[in-house]
């Protein structure tokens, strides 16, 4: 977007007449897209199986038409990038509501790590360089209904309180 910003200054306003410049990768891929029906894309676009909607679509200027291998990179990004978003964002959807709705004496664990962090000194010596301490990050987020005897407020099925914990190890 900051490429075609740069070129749409450089280059006669007659070339770039019919190239928009997108706010977000969203803004590119709807570009991209049919209308939506009923809210959403229809699966078969954003799987890119509709011969009336792809990437094809998209205007490009001349000289963004780059040939290396980093811009078909970026084309094959801009391919799958539809249905990944349609999927996260379903993902994203279906854990708020499983949160909202949690069902009493239940609750909802998400872990994740990161490893392999190298433990380093402000100065070292080379032969430090091979003997480093690494670690791994691990990282939990619980959801559960509030008790009274630790939160202060009790969690019912009428007014249920979400409590959000994080731990990090």
């Amino acid at each position: 977007m900051e490429f075609r910003k740069k070129l749409l200054i450089e280059n006669e306003p007659n070339e770039c007449y019919s190239t928009p410049v997108y706010d977000s990768i969203s803004d590119v891929v709807n570009a991209t897209l049919c209308e939506k029906v009923d809210g959403s894309h229809n699966l078969q676009c954003l799987k890119r199986n509709c011969s009336d909607c792809g990437v094809k679509i998209l205007n490009f200027l001349p000289c963004e038409l780059d040939v290396s291998d980093t811009a078909e990179f970026v084309k094959k990004l801009i391919e799958t990038f539809p249905v990944h978003q349609h999927r996260a964002t379903w993902q994203n959807e279906q854990f708020q509501n499983l949160v909202r709705n949690l069902p009493e004496k239940q609750c909802v664990c998400v872990h994740d790590f990161s490893e392999n962090y190298r433990c380093s000194e402000l100065t070292e010596i080379q032969s430090a360089y091979f003997q480093k301490t690494e670690v791994s990050v691990h990282v939990t987020i619980l959801h559960r209904h509030a008790l009274l005897e630790y939160d202060g407020v009790d969690s019912s099925e009428d007014f249920p309180e979400i409590i959000t914990e994080q731990f990090s190890l």
